[in-house]
């Protein structure tokens, strides 16, 4: 791909801007439910009954270990996520989700999903698909 000197010709200029799009239509809609963007990223995470081990809460929120290590201690503290050693390695923990966690997510997440769907009208599931995948090998190759 060659470099064009018009920011709209620019994929990295364009997954920005749409990625702020986002990110402000989220912290608008939380903002009325008092919780954080943070706190959001880990609690649309799926959570099986067992939980997940804190370094993989990390990757699926997109986080680094540490900030995800700092949001899981505040979402403790709040009584939203709950933290012990896993049984196998007691330096690694295992995060889940509790009974006012779960409610908090229900209650929050579906309303919030819809961010995407909104913003898609209009676009085909064909194209939304095609950038879907084009934006994960995007990601993937940055890392």
């Amino acid at each position: 791909m060659s470099f064009s000197e018009n920011p709209r010709e620019n994929i990295a200029y364009e997954v920005r801007g749409t990625f702020r799009a986002f990110e402000n239509a989220l912290i608008t809609a939380l903002a009325k439910a008092d919780i954080s963007v943070g706190f959001f990223h880990i609690l649309r995470l799926s959570w099986p009954e067992e939980g997940r081990k804190q370094k993989e809460v990390a990757d699926l929120a997109f986080m680094t270990p540490s900030v995800a290590s700092q949001q899981i201690k505040k979402m403790c503290k709040a009584g939203l996520l709950s933290r012990e050693s896993a049984p196998d390695d007691d330096r690694k923990k295992i995060v889940k989700l509790t009974k006012e966690g779960l409610d908090k997510k229900n209650k929050l997440v579906s309303p919030i999903i819809l961010i995407p769907v909104i913003a898609s009208e209009g676009i085909s599931d064909a194209d939304m698909e095609t950038a879907t995948r084009v934006l994960h090998k995007l990601r993937l190759g940055l890392k």
